[in-house]
């Protein structure tokens, strides 16, 4: 499988058994949807993706108890699809230099 500019993705780390790269995908979904939809509309997405993983996670975690093979193929998976909503939080948020001083940050208001 060959990924976008020739990048072989099933090499790549944290690619699923889908052979997509979890991680880069879901960020790359965010962005579009900020830059689509505003700043609301990535965080909106980035906070759906999680949810549809963290189900996907329990489901697998319950395929994963029945042992062998599916045990290691389930961690697998669940790791990069943790992997993949770190990105999708991490590209929801603005960047450093575009927040304000922590003083004027509160959550009090």
């Amino acid at each position: 499988v060959v990924h976008h500019q020739g990048v072989t993705v099933r090499q790549a780390r944290g690619v699923t058994t889908a052979r997509h790269n979890a991680p880069l995908l879901w960020a790359d979904l965010v962005r579009w949807a900020a830059k689509r939809r505003g700043a609301a509309g990535g965080r909106a997405t980035a906070r759906l993706l999680r949810l549809g993983g963290a189900v996907q996670r329990l489901l697998l975690a319950a395929d994963g108890l029945r042992g062998g093979e599916r045990r290691a193929h389930a961690a697998a998976e669940r790791q990069a699809l943790r992997a993949a909503a770190a990105a999708a939080r991490a590209a929801s948020e603005p960047p450093a230099a575009d927040l304000p001083p922590p003083e004027e940050r509160s959550t009090t208001r």
